[in-house]
């Protein structure tokens, strides 16, 4: 088993997933909006392409991130500077969610870490394009 603080790699995908999730959060980070700057509306949108929902969202969960079902397919997940509802439609993860803006490299590691196709766009208070991911 994987100790505290450890990431969780590929090789341990075998023993841990899937994870079943309920609508009631898991334990595990929680939104913190006094230390963090999270916007009050939405200003992360993306999609994750050929992935498998529940396998993501495991990963997430293995990795300290609180995890909570909101429908057959739907996930919410959240973690001290993110929330985000993780939607699947056909062969994609629909995200959206609020993000600190200092914090969107960090989610672009994960992505990169977990080796899902992805795209990923940030936006300011205004609405506009701010940064935007494409993986190869």
């Amino acid at each position: 088993m994987a100790s505290k603080g450890r990431q969780i790699c590929k090789s341990d995908y075998k023993q841990k997933m899937p994870q079943e999730f309920t609508s009631g959060f898991s334990t595990g980070f929680r939104l913190d909006e006094s230390k963090f700057n999270i916007p009050a509306a939405n200003n992360l949108y993306g999609a994750i392409i050929d992935t498998d929902i529940l396998k993501f969202v495991s990963e997430l969960f293995y990795q300290g991130w609180s995890v909570r079902k909101s429908s057959y397919q739907s996930f919410e997940v959240e973690h001290k500077w993110i929330q985000a509802d993780l939607k699947l439609q056909e062969k994609e993860i629909i995200i959206s969610g609020c993000i600190d803006p200092d914090k969107y490299p960090t989610l672009i590691e994960i992505f990169q870490r977990y080796g899902s196709l992805a795209s990923l766009e940030l936006y300011n208070e205004d609405f506009q394009l701010v940064r935007s991911y494409q993986s190869k």
